[in-house]
């Protein structure tokens, strides 16, 4: 880290010094912006000017902005109104004049009445990062999409699937078929920042004891008509994105490669989403689909020629299965959004945005359903976030933007069973030593809860500024955020002495508060980043050069960031990027709660709780996160891209290093324990005991929380879009993804053997080497959207190809290397003796097979959007996946030899349609 940090010093003292000393006179830009379709001024419109430069047109459709001269003699003015098509002109600035005049700039709806019409999701060229996507308004409101996640399947390298609203639902970047492990640190490394805030997961700690169950989980699903539903809680994971509407969303980018420094606390990449702001028409559409219904409107009011306000209302209905209705889910969201103006010349503009959601996840008792587990979640979450812009200039800045954000968030998951197993022995002590326990009753109810009310705040400031050495033009941006998280949640509720059985709550667990231990992370992070463009041997180089520290958990990381683009003359370019990201250990790592084992000492039962006796001996472990430090991302690339009359194509290939990931692991632990003995049972009393003065010996493992899973990521991505070609009023987009993942632990990992294999044998704990898994696919996409402007219609099909599929376990993971015997002894196996049959009892039996490919052949998807505007404010839209009905299914011959059934592949049919009216 030292030597990271001396490289980059001359870096910062260099463009420091030249910022610094550069002092520039000021512009100012007027215009005016008009209705395309028939003259008519356009008020209201925002024009933003390079980074950091605000204004909006008055009634007549006017604009003045005025900025400090730029470095350039060209600048990029953008303009945006909600219901027009967005727009950037290039504006010549005359070295010898103080005020530009900007010729009439022309507007035109957002609809399908547009003579281009972009539905997917595009490679993202003004980002600082090389593999960047973008998704605009208008492929937002064909998407069809009840929420983010759903929105995010037209990105390269997902998968379209029928939406799930009855649990969490998060996002992978670059992997595929990971562990589920892998799957939780992937997701929960992608940051997620909305209008210029960072949305966080570090404070959920909702979920089951991670260290007593062996993973990171919640209550089990709900199994109900032979169907599983997915639990609203993620701990450990990335965020829900079901709680993300879109209806109000103006644009998504996801930075999938290395991300600009401003942004910290990720280390797979990013999901940035800005909403509507200013005033707009009423945007109202209703959808339903397969037992889903989503209604939702907004609305900008244009309050002064300095304030507006934009409304949204998102209502999202789900029910499981429509002929009962017995499990269902409900959101509702609002948003709200306040831009202002100060200043005389309005150099200053604020968005105050206020967001708040609900969700009941509702499932209704029928004493027809015997001991079905039933499962409900609810959520209410409010997040307020304030984010100013200064376009004020000085001698180390030409712009500042600052933002605040917090958020308050109060779960509640709750789990009901019936449970039937018989009279079991039970204790709820919490503290180390020898006790008596009880006994449950054969049946009864138990039930659990789990409450958390996470909250978080953050703060941001960044500042803008350029100069030039020489022909070299910079743009320069450095800041500062800090963040905290918190708990103070209820925590884990129930009665031990009742406890439910199924997910990862056993028997021997006990409640926890997270507001009786006041959960905190607190975190600091700074950046220096430098855009440069030039040119070298007559062509255009574009250049990032950034870093950023981090301040995380104690550990101080200087990450840096590296983007660069070379042309290759007009059509050609290559791309490289390496960079370092980090990530911080939420609080579901940080503060998992003890663990126990309560270890049977004397259980005598004789159908009488009060003539019966249950002594055990409880083994309390709390440190079961120490040591642990922020995970760790090092990612390279390189790309060559072709553009031409329209045509794009793009191909990379990444590598991915992530080291200190996070995961949960066995350590064996021994206890020395007196041995009892019963030596009367007198009537209506507990029996008498005595210790017998011998002592034994018990071995057990203990969980926990570890930096303990290294992942060595490549892939190639191949991206086309072709624009419409006129005589079939058609245009493509294609892309081919290849994922190939190797994942392995680091240290030695240990199973308890059942209590049936120590009887049989002399065997009591295995013991295995570091893990190792390998993993990879190989996935396609086509789209071909048909578009005939003239009457506002759109139809798009999408093709899927799934081509390659297989996973790879290392034998050393599956083949035990040594064991403990009764005796705590360790005994190694001679490596050339650990195939041999006798060793197979302590085999892993769940990766039996070495290699497979699952499915072992190539399969396909369909899917179909017909959108029609009917006129200019009303659209209608029908869609379906799997228009085809494709499902294929078979057998498949295992490495092992044993016969395995595969399929239905895709998943069922799904058909919906959407009615969208604007006023």
């Amino acid at each position: 880290m030292t030597r990271r940090l001396l490289l980059i010093l001359p870096f910062i003292v260099f463009v420091l010094h030249n910022a610094l000393s550069q002092e520039r006179e000021k512009v100012t830009l007027k215009g005016s912006v008009i209705e395309s379709s028939n003259g008519t001024p356009l008020p209201y419109v925002t024009v933003k000017v390079a980074h950091y430069a605000y204004a909006i047109t008055d009634e007549n459709g006017n604009y003045t902005v005025t900025f400090r001269r730029p470095t350039t003699e060209d600048i990029q003015v953008a303009f945006s109104l909600v219901g027009k098509q967005g727009l950037e002109k290039t504006v010549f600035i005359n070295p010898n004049t103080n005020m530009v005049q900007v010729s009439t700039v022309s507007m035109v709806d957002h609809d399908l009445y547009m003579d281009e019409v972009e539905v997917t999701a595009q490679r993202d060229e003004e980002n600082v990062s090389n593999s960047a996507y973008k998704i605009d308004r208008t492929a937002v409101e064909q998407a069809r999409a009840n929420n983010l996640s759903d929105l995010l399947q037209m990105a390269p390298g997902q998968t379209v699937l029928n939406p799930m609203l009855h649990g969490a639902q998060t996002i992978n970047f670059r992997a595929d078929n990971l562990s589920p492990q892998d799957e939780l640190n992937n997701s929960f490394g992608i940051g997620l920042f909305v209008n210029g805030s960072q949305m966080t997961k570090n404070a959920d700690m909702q979920g089951t004891n991670p260290v007593q169950g062996g993973r990171f989980d919640s209550f089990s699903k709900s199994q109900y008509n032979g169907n599983d539903f997915a639990p609203g809680d993620n701990p450990g994971g990335g965020f829900d994105l079901r709680q993300i509407p879109v209806g109000n969303v103006e644009k998504v980018e996801l930075v999938q490669g290395v991300a600009s420094a401003e942004y910290g606390d990720i280390t797979e990449g990013a999901i940035i989403l800005e909403t509507i702001a200013g005033r707009s028409p009423l945007n109202f559409a209703v959808r339903y689909a397969g037992g889903n219904t989503n209604v939702f409107a907004n609305k900008g009011f244009q309050l002064d020629d300095r304030n507006s306000l934009s409304v949204g209302v998102d209502y999202v209905y789900s029910n499981a299965n429509p002929v009962d209705r017995m499990k269902s889910y409900n959101q509702i969201n609002g948003n709200a959004l306040w831009t202002s103006f100060f200043g005389a010349e309005k150099k200053v503009r604020n968005n105050l945005s206020i967001t708040y959601n609900t969700n009941l996840d509702d499932f209704k008792s029928d004493p027809d359903l015997g001991s079905t587990l039933r499962n409900k979640y609810q959520r209410k979450f409010l997040s307020l976030s304030n984010k100013i812009s200064f376009n004020y200039t000085s001698l180390v800045f030409d712009g500042v933007e600052t933002s605040f954000s917090y958020s308050y968030g109060e779960s509640t998951s709750e789990t009901i069973q019936l449970i039937n197993r018989g009279v079991t022995a039970v204790t709820g002590v919490t503290e180390e030593g020898i006790h008596e326990g009880t006994f449950t009753p054969g049946t009864y109810t138990a039930s659990m809860r789990i409450h958390g009310k996470p909250i978080s705040a953050g703060a941001r400031i960044k500042f803008y500024k350029d100069f030039k050495t020489g022909t070299w033009k910079h743009h320069l941006s450095y800041g500062y955020n800090f963040s905290f998280s918190a708990n103070r949640g209820d925590g884990r509720v129930f009665d031990p002495l009742r406890p439910v059985t199924g997910g990862s709550s056993p028997t021997s667990d006990r409640p926890y508060s997270f507001k009786d231990i006041q959960p905190e992370l607190i975190q600091h992070g700074f950046y220096l980043q430098n855009g440069i463009k030039g040119k070298l041997a007559d062509n255009d180089i574009h250049l990032t050069l950034g870093a950023r520290g981090d301040v995380q958990l104690g550990f101080f990381t200087v990450s840096p960031r590296i983007n660069a683009r070379y042309d290759l003359g007009k059509k050609w370019a290559v791309t490289g990027a390496y960079g370092i990201q980090t990530k911080a250990p939420g609080l579901a790592h940080l503060y998992p709660g003890p663990s126990y084992q309560d270890i049977i000492l004397l259980n005598s039962f004789n159908g009488k709780v009060n003539e019966s006796l249950y002594l055990a001996y409880t083994h309390v472990e709390t440190q079961n996160a120490e040591g642990i430090e922020p995970m760790l991302s090092k990612r390279h690339e390189i790309g060559l891209n072709y553009k031409s009359e329209g045509i794009n194509l793009s191909a990379t290939y990444f590598r991915n290093k992530n080291s200190s990931g996070l995961s949960i692991n066995k350590i064996p632990y021994t206890a020395l324990v007196s041995a009892y003995e019963i030596t009367g049972y007198p009537e209506g009393q507990t029996p008498v005991y005595r210790p017998t003065g011998d002592l034994k010996t018990y071995v057990f493992t203990a969980n926990h929380v570890m930096n303990n899973n290294f992942t060595n990521s490549y892939g190639i991505e191949l991206m086309g879009a072709i624009p419409k070609v006129e005589a079939l009023n058609t245009s493509f987009n294609f892309w081919a993804t290849y994922y190939d993942t190797r994942a392995n632990s680091l240290y030695d990992t240990f199973d308890t053997l059942s209590d049936e294999i120590k009887q049989q044998t002399d065997y009591s704990i295995a013991v295995y080497g570091p893990q190792s898994r390998q993993s990879g696919r190989l996935q396609t996409s086509f789209s071909s959207t048909y578009h005939l402007s003239q009457l506002g219609l759109m139809v798009q099909l999408r093709i899927e190809s799934f081509l390659y599929n297989y996973s790879k376990t290392s034998k050393k993971s599956i083949r035990a290397k040594a064991y403990y015997d009764k005796d705590l002894n360790y005994i190694e196996i001679p490596e050339d003796e650990r195939d041999n049959e006798e060793y197979d009892i302590i085999a892993r039996k769940g990766d039996a097979a070495i290699y497979s490919e699952n499915p072992p052949i190539a399969y396909f998807n369909a899917h179909l959007n017909l959108s029609k505007n009917i006129n200019k404010n009303i659209r209608f839209t029908f869609f379906a996946n799997n228009f085809l009905n494709i499902r294929p299914e078979g057998e498949q011959v295992l490495s092992s030899g044993e016969i395995s059934a595969y399929g239905p592949l895709n998943q069922a049919p799904y058909f919906g349609m959407e009615l969208n009216f604007k006023f």
